[in-house]
């Protein structure tokens, strides 16, 4: 299967003190993106100085919701 290369990358402004928090704020972005229809993907980075930041990838999908 082909991998699909996202339309769009977001690197949040909000750090966290934990991943575990990062994680949790992650899932319920997940869900509400999912009810407004959108196609995302999340990844909890580092960042240098121990703190832990939430990149978003966000996905086109055409009018049946396939990936573009």
């Amino acid at each position: 299967m082909v991998k699909k290369p996202p339309a769009m990358q977001l690197v949040g402004q909000t750090t966290f003190a934990t991943k575990g928090e990062a994680e949790r704020f992650a899932i319920t972005q997940r869900k509400k993106k999912a009810e407004q229809g959108y196609k995302t993907r999340y990844e909890v980075d580092m960042t240098m100085d121990g703190q832990f930041r939430v990149r978003e990838f966000i996905y086109m999908t055409d009018t049946k919701g396939r990936l573009v």
